[in-house]
This record gives C-alpha cells, structure tokens and sequence, in this order.
C-alpha cells in the first residue's frame, strides 16, 4: 500500500504462495468501510483475504479449497489448482467471488458468498448442478469449494448431508468455472456473473461431463436472487 498523495509505501502484505496458481494476483481489490473500519479485501491464489486498510494487518482469510496445507505438494500445478481471478466484491455485508480451476479436470469451480465482517461462508453456487449450499448462521466454514470431500475441507461429518442445498453431486469434472468479476444491483438483490465453457465428451476414462454442456456453463447468470443481508441466504 502506498500514499495516494506521494507515492511512500505505508505496508506491505505477502499472502501465501499456490504454486499451482496460473494467474495469481490477477484480481483487483475492493475498499470498503466495514463496522467503522476502512478494509481491503483482495484474492490471492485460492485464498481471498479482508485487511486493516491503515496498517496491512489480516483480519480473516478464506479458502476456496482446502488452503494447500494439508499435503505437501498438494497446491503444485498438477494437483490442486483452485484459483480466484475474479475481483472480490463487497454488498449487503457480504463479499462476492467466482473461482476456477484452470481447466483441471480432477477439480470444479463455483461462486462464492462469504461474510465481510468475519469470512464465513455465507453460502456457495455450485454451477454444474445448479444448487445453493447455505451452512447455519452458526457455523464457521472458512475453507470450501464443490469437489473435495469433508475432511479434506476440514467439515464435521455429515455436514454436507445436514445442510440446505450442500448435498449435490461431487464430482471433479473440470467444469463450473467463474474467471470474471461479478457485478451487484442491490436494489433488486441481483447478482450477474458469467461462465465459462465446460469441455464434454463421451469418453469412459476421463471425468468430462457427456455432451450436452451443462446449463450453467458458458452462460450469463443473470436470473439469481440474492439475499444480500440475511444470512445464510442465497440464489433462489
């Protein structure tokens, strides 16, 4: 961070490195006052991040996939390649984010709603199956994405099966994948994001989808309604 008025750097803040990240960093940041509190909020690999605006300091950080800290290696570019590159985007209290895989079939993306004040999953699209997962306002999930199993993700068993919209079909198939940055019309509760392509094929041995491409995929998501300030709440 930098002075506006004469270019001195103020602080600086190194997030953790994801190997197998194509485009880290690629993501602009979104400046919001929070609970009377000036904080950046920026992507970095798998891992979104709320900061102190004045001094640099993390506030929370959340992982859309298990965080790469499980297995030695496990973030490397032929394993997991989770990865936001869109911008994160503040509105109603909660923060906005897409994430890809990087064309990785043994992965699947999403959309992602978390908490501003705190990083809690508020809840999670999972574009091939078109469902909503909304954990209890009471729970803190702060690491998920649609394909890894719950002790990877560091859940509580049956947590998948006990929450509204959680319990979809898991499967990695490459697919599912958000690139750009979303955009919000509050007075509506909408939010508008597109996705990308989804390869399919009829193949036994690979885990593409057969054709056709799922409705969810290269599509513009245009008609998802946003509870933007209860929580939990989620596309309709």
């Amino acid at each position: 961070m930098r002075c506006a008025r004469d270019g001195t750097k103020l602080w600086h803040f190194q997030s953790k490195p994801q190997p197998g990240a194509s485009y880290p960093n690629v993501a602009s940041i979104d400046v919001r006052r929070i609970g009377g509190q000036e904080r950046v909020y920026l992507a970095a690999g798998e891992t979104v991040y709320s900061l102190d605006a004045l001094t640099g300091r993390e506030i929370w950080r959340f992982d859309a996939g298990t965080g790469c800290v499980d297995l030695p290696g496990l973030c490397g570019f032929e394993g997991e390649r989770n990865e936001v590159e869109s911008s994160p985007i503040v509105a109603g209290g909660k923060v906005f984010f897409g994430m890809d895989v990087n064309d990785r079939e043994g992965g699947k993306g999403g959309f992602y709603a978390v908490d501003a004040r705190d990083g809690r999953l508020a809840w999670f699209f999972d574009l091939e199956t078109g469902s909503t997962c909304r954990p209890f306002p009471t729970d803190n999930i702060r690491r998920f994405d649609g394909y890894h199993n719950e002790e990877e993700l560091g859940l509580a068993p049956g947590f998948l099966a006990s929450r509204p919209g959680c319990h979809f079909d898991r499967t990695p198939t490459g697919c599912g994948n958000v690139w750009s940055s979303a955009a919000i019309d509050k007075k509506r509760h909408l939010v508008f994001f597109a996705s990308s392509n989804c390869d399919t094929d009829d193949d036994p041995t690979t885990l593409r989808p057969p054709p056709p491409m799922p409705p969810y995929d290269a599509a513009f998501q245009w008609h998802t309604r946003l509870a933007l300030t209860t929580p939990g709440g989620g596309p309709q």
